[in-house]
């Protein structure tokens, strides 16, 4: 794989067989090295502080608001950004990118460690070239239109826009296209490896991504890998036809493709109607639609290709100044990640080992969110997302074990407190129930509601 063979000049100069290059201990001197800058920090911030009559220097109150955020951060195991992809390649065409392990970020996550999310841009009029993965793909078109094709038993090709659901079965060929003159081709994928992760001596992948490139610079693409002699039989040539189109030097995973290739790749060749053929989300009857915002949502039964993978698929828009939930899934985990906007997230989850062991067993987990950010929502704990006053919140989410789920609102419309007998309400809450059903039958909409700051204004108003 061409991208576990590239090292950066950091990299190069490990030993790799050192057991003290494992994550774990790389992460445990980070924390260390961060712990130390804290202390320094605040040690000469304790002496510019008497120097200046106990005023706070200007020059230290980003750090000191940076370095609380990266506190809270640093016990959240269920919020990534943007830092934690690594590029699986990149050129002036596009890129692949891949996210961190999740079970490397912490134990807590070790239910979902054969999952990975991986995300892809293509410039305009440029190809991907054919490709396989030892796992199973669940690929989101997440922005522009192109055409994809996969070969398995047959060929297969299809065209995709923004909205479609597609799934690639481990081991299928699968090459795409952006057909667009304009715009990029953005894809969002959930990918589930067939193999075992822990026995990958590739840095940054669970999963292998094997391309179909000639080779060259130290590489070694599908073919090349394998000996001469064993492909001029396989192949029934001769060694110089094999040297003439194994030796190109063309490494590149995307590339610019003319007019006339773009449109021969993109004539359909089967109709929606087939099983294997994307599902638009869009296109369906949305979940939720208020003021609010939209939530479509395809399950594994209304789209049959994800069905042995039992994974939903979902798309929501959460307008400006407004709030997902809170809620929680009864056996889905959620992986949501943010496709544009900006907010915040809140959780209830479990107490990390660096949390105080006294008290409650649940602690409220926070983070902003933005471009790029993927949240892991375990099943049985509550999550909310709030989109800023500026922009509008949109996100992708892929939902495990989905086809049981059922998702329980905890305010709104079919929360679970208003299925509460009054008797269960009085002794749950110890105050007369009247006075905990007006406040819980107050909201009316489902899963969608004005955010805090929405209330906080509505509150104005009605004063």
């Amino acid at each position: 794989m061409h991208t576990c063979n590239s090292k950066s000049l950091e990299e190069e100069g490990r030993n790799e067989d050192d057991p003290k290059n494992s994550v774990q201990v790389q992460q445990e001197q980070q924390k260390q090295v961060n712990h130390f800058k804290v202390w320094s920090q605040r040690a000469y911030l304790s002496e510019a502080r008497i120097a200046t009559g106990d005023r706070e220097p200007k020059q230290f109150k980003h750090q000191r608001e940076h370095q609380r955020q990266y506190d809270e951060e640093d016990e959240n195991p269920y919020v990534f950004n943007v830092e934690d992809f690594t590029p699986m390649f990149k050129n002036e065409h596009g890129a692949i990118y891949s996210l961190q392990k999740f079970s490397e970020r912490s134990k807590l996550l070790s239910g979902i460690e054969n999952f990975r999310v991986a995300a892809a841009k293509a410039n305009p009029l440029t190809f991907l070239t054919p490709t396989h993965f030892d796992a199973e793909v669940v690929l989101v078109v997440t922005r522009g239109r192109g055409a994809i094709t996969l070969i398995g038993e047959k060929r297969e090709s299809f065209n995709i826009e923004r909205g479609d659901v597609i799934r690639v079965q481990a081991g299928t060929t699968v090459y795409w296209i952006n057909t667009d003159e304009n715009d990029e081709l953005r894809t969002v994928c959930l990918l589930k490896t067939v193999n075992f992760p822990s026995e990958y001596t590739c840095k940054y992948n669970s999963f292998m991504m094997q391309p179909f490139y000639a080779a060259s610079a130290g590489e070694a693409s599908f073919y090349s890998a394998l000996s001469p002699e064993l492909l001029e039989a396989a192949l029934k040539t001769d060694k110089e036809m094999l040297e003439h189109i194994m030796s190109t030097d063309h490494t590149e995973v995307i590339v610019k493709a003319s007019k006339e290739q773009i449109q021969a790749l993109s004539q359909e060749e089967e109709g929606r109607g087939n099983s294997t053929a994307p599902f638009n989300l869009l296109d369906m009857q949305p979940l939720v639609h208020n003021n609010y915002g939209q939530i479509f949502y395809v399950s594994p039964t209304e789209y049959r290709a994800l069905e042995d993978l039992d994974i939903g698929v979902g798309f929501v828009n959460i307008t400006k100044g407004s709030m997902l939930g809170p809620l929680y899934n009864s056996e889905s985990t959620a992986i949501i990640m943010v496709l544009d906007g900006e907010g915040y997230f809140e959780m209830v989850g479990p107490r990390t080992k660096s949390s105080v062991q006294t008290g409650p067993t649940n602690k409220k987990l926070s983070s902003s969110l933005r471009h790029g950010s993927v949240i892991v929502s375990p099943a049985g704990y509550p999550i909310a997302m709030v989109a800023s006053r500026k922009n509008d919140l949109i996100a992708v989410c892929f939902g495990t074990n989905a086809k049981g789920n059922i998702k329980y609102p905890l305010a709104g419309k079919n929360n679970i407190v208003n299925k509460m007998k009054s008797e269960a309400i009085e002794l749950t809450f110890g105050v007369p129930a009247k006075e905990v059903e007006e406040i819980f039958e107050k909201e009316t909409d489902y899963l969608l509601f004005p955010g805090p700051s929405q209330q906080e204004k509505q509150g104005r108003a009605d004063a």
